[in-house]
């Protein structure tokens, strides 16, 4: 006799899972259906609607890693990669189901490549937040039934009253084999005993016994089975309303299973049937190109017969984790593929598989390594003296990996074009200081190049003119300030130098001429040029000044000094001895002696001339007269004097002298006037 509660919840339990599983009598489970299949010993069907698939455990790689010795071919989804990983326990890794891709969409998986060595052991990672908790497992069968009580006594029997209406079936008994944590399942229509399910609050096993491999959540056993899950058309597939990230489906269409990346929003094609392929040859991969801060460009052959490529981008050269949104990343049928999205300063690993219904094996390893902030511009090219208000360029080589350039000048200089380019224009003040330059991208700026700059102010600090009498060369000098050259020019702006040096003789000249100098330091030169004048002079007056004396008072007669052309300038004054009287005019003078007279009498007298004369005799009359040599004195043009005193005429001229001053006593007077 049983009692009622525990056989009530049992035969709750048991109408509850019966609406999910069933059991067929070779011990096949099936989930959504009353008859699974025989060959399958879990058959999951999504009918009658077939818009449901099936969820394998999730894990991030993290997780995945830290499973304690995992079964051979325990089966999990990578969250981190999208992709199904099994363990293959002779190679004692875990290996992708997701490498290969093949039709349209992603294809099937090809074989995966032996291990690599294992590298050395990274740094510890900081440890990841504590995930969610999980689903609270099934409750477990309610316990056996205690002993019934002792029957009371029978009473007499009654009339055999009319037979009533057969009632429903009770749940029977419980076999004598049932054991802790296995579903059960009715074994008869009065029996109940152990299923071929055992869950343990943790495990759960299919056929497994009461040791379910601990590495799995689910593990299902068998040597003449295997396991259906959902198989639903195209059309059925596509109307599974928001399905899970890694739902697993068969489809029937395609003949292909698929399974769901919610991160690229399509299905996945993880293994297709159908007829025999052949696998294109694995393509090249060739160098990447066009890599910046955030990306690059992959690259590839072709391969005979492809009609698509899949790529792989990973920081791990074993690709044992992918770049976000490129694994098994469908391109088309191109032979490049631009990588974005990516991380300054990392080194980045792609491969490439070329499919036609089915696909390749993986290509060589192509290495990528993406920068981070510029290097250092090289040098600055540029003159490192300026000159005030002068333009210079200065430019650097290209920086790999630079998409802007800051320069910087002195603070009175101005750019006038080329920021943020190599190469730039600079129109320079007076202060000196460096010229500068960094390089920059999204990863950040480099270290600045420089270049001393230092300014250049050249002067002429003196100037020497010169001149000549009428005509003929003339010696001109200028110095300049410390380090600058003197260059000489004909006109005070353009043409070319006509000499160098602090000194210039000039050609013959016969009029007065200007010439100009600059000082010069490098490209350098003062401004504006300084004046030197080479002056011919001629002459444009003739000063005489003459002299005699007597010896004693009485021996006087009147004394007359006679020119031969009347001066038209000024008559200076004349100076007369004391008692004497002095006088005349035209081309006469006279020293008048009153028997008196004892002295000296000089004359003066400026002839200006607007024909040059041919002579000009100086005549003196008279008794007693002692002449001093007379002065001859040119006024040229510049207003100068040049004085000659003429001599050697007579050694004591006592009653007459007379000078001719164009052939008279050695003295020559300049061959030109004006």
């Amino acid at each position: 006799m049983f009692r009622p509660e525990p056989i009530k919840i049992i035969a709750v339990v048991i109408a509850v899972l019966a609406i999910q599983i069933a059991f067929a009598q070779s011990n096949s489970v099936g989930i959504g259906t009353l008859t699974p299949a025989p060959s399958a010993i879990l058959d999951v069907d999504a009918a009658p609607g077939n818009n449901k698939g099936v969820l394998i455990p999730r894990l991030t790689a993290t997780e995945r890693l830290a499973i304690p010795s995992p079964a051979n071919s325990l089966l999990v989804f990578d969250t981190d990669s999208s992709c199904f990983f099994y363990w293959k326990a002779s190679a004692s890794a875990w290996k992708s189901l997701c490498g290969n891709g093949a039709g349209s969409g992603n294809g099937m998986t090809g074989s995966t490549g032996n291990t690599g060595a294992t590298g050395s052991t990274g740094s510890t990672g900081a440890t990841g937040s504590i995930g969610s908790t999980g689903n609270t497992g099934a409750t477990g069968i309610t316990g056996a039934t205690g002993t019934s009580g002792n029957n009371g006594a029978t009473g007499s029997t009654g009339i055999t009253g009319s037979n009533g209406t057969t009632g429903a079936t009770g749940p029977g008994t419980i076999c004598n084999t049932a054991a802790d944590n296995y579903l059960t399942k009715f074994t008869s229509a009065t029996e109940m005993c152990n299923s071929s399910i055992y869950d343990n609050g943790s495990n759960v096993g299919i056929n497994t016994g009461s040791t379910p491999a601990a590495s799995a959540k689910l593990e299902i056993t068998s040597t003449n089975m295997g396991m259906l899950v959902p198989r639903m058309t195209t059309t059925q597939r596509n109307a599974i309303v928001s399905p899970a990230h890694s739902l697993l489906i068969f489809n029937t269409t395609t003949n292909c299973y698929e399974w769901w990346d919610s991160i690229g929003s399509t299905w996945v094609n993880m293994s297709c049937g159908g007829s025999a392929c052949t696998p294109p040859s694995a393509p090249v991969a060739n160098a990447a190109t066009n890599i910046t801060a955030s990306g690059f460009t992959a690259n590839w052959t072709a391969s005979s017969g492809a009609t698509n490529y899949f790529l792989d981008v990973s920081t791990d050269s074993n690709f044992g984790s992918f770049v976000p949104g490129y694994n098994n990343f469908s391109t088309g049928n191109v032979l490049t593929s631009n990588i974005t999205g990516l991380t300054c300063g990392l080194t980045y690993y792609y491969q490439v598989r070329a499919a036609t219904t089915c696909s390749s094996t993986n290509s060589n390893t192509i290495t990528a390594i993406v920068p981070g902030a510029p290097a250092q511009p090289g040098t600055i090219t540029g003159n490192t003296t300026f000159c005030a208000g002068s333009t210079y360029t200065y430019s650097i080589s290209a920086v790999t990996g630079a998409t802007s350039y800051n320069w910087i000048v002195p603070s009175d200089a101005t750019i006038n074009s080329g920021q943020n380019t190599t190469s730039i224009s600079v129109t320079f003040g007076s202060t000196a200081g460096t010229v500068s330059v960094d390089a920059g991208n999204t990863c950040g700026t480099s270290t600045q190049s420089t270049l001393n700059v230092t300014a250049s102010s050249p002067s002429i600090l003196t100037t020497t003119p010169g001149s000549a009498v009428c005509s003929g060369t003339v010696t001109l000098g200028a110095t300049a300030s410390n380090g600058a050259t003197v260059n000489w020019f004909t006109g005070p702006t353009g043409g070319t130098a006509i000499a160098t040096g602090n000194s210039y003789t000039t050609p013959s000249l016969s009029a007065t001429t200007t010439y100009y100098v600059e000082a010069v330091d490098g490209s350098c030169s003062s401004s504006p040029r300084t004046a030197v004048i080479a002056t011919i002079k001629k002459v444009v007056a003739i000063r005489v000044k003459a002299g005699f004396y007597g010896y004693s008072a009485g021996d006087y007669s009147n004394v007359t000094v006679t020119f031969n052309q009347t001066p038209t300038g000024n008559t200076e004054p004349q100076s007369c001895a004391s008692g004497c009287s002095c006088g005349g005019t035209g081309t006469n003078f006279q020293l008048q002696s009153n028997g008196t007279c004892l002295g000296i009498g000089i004359i003066i007298r400026d002839f200006t001339f607007t024909t040059y004369p041919t002579s000009v005799t100086i005549s003196m009359v008279g008794q007693g007269v002692h002449s001093y040599n007379p002065e001859f004195c040119y006024v040229f043009t510049d207003g100068s004097v040049d004085c000659i005193i003429a001599s050697g005429c007579t050694a004591d001229p006592y009653y007459y002298t007379t000078w001719n001053v164009t052939n008279t006593c050695n003295l020559a007077l300049p061959a030109c006037t004006e």
